[in-house]
């Protein structure tokens, strides 16, 4: 069985030229609590990436959207609304100096 198609477009030219890195602690480190965000980010489809993170912040997402009313949308209704969610710190690109899928072997 193949998986999804999956095409490299400019996300400007798409109407999601808005990179977000946002942090984000959560309530708490129990299971139920960390597979309830990572079901939760899953289902979101502006968030690229989510790492797991070490350190002062359980996870670093790169979230992309059209508008910074979009971001505020989702950070105060879904994201913070999130049960599981304590804070999250934001944090918006001002250029992309370098992006690429390409891993080095």
């Amino acid at each position: 069985m193949l998986g999804p198609v999956v095409r490299l477009v400019d996300a400007r030219k798409v109407g999601r030229g808005v990179n977000v890195m946002c942090q984000v602690r959560l309530k708490s480190h129990a299971s139920e609590h960390r597979r309830g965000f990572e079901q939760f980010m899953t289902a979101h489809e502006e968030v690229m990436e989510c790492y797991s993170m070490s350190g002062e912040w359980d996870y670093l997402m790169r979230i992309v959207v059209s508008d910074v009313t979009e971001y505020e949308r989702f950070l105060m209704k879904d994201l913070l609304g999130h049960v599981s969610v304590a804070s999250a710190s934001s944090s918006f690109a001002l250029s992309q100096l370098k992006y690429t899928t390409a891993v080095p072997v």
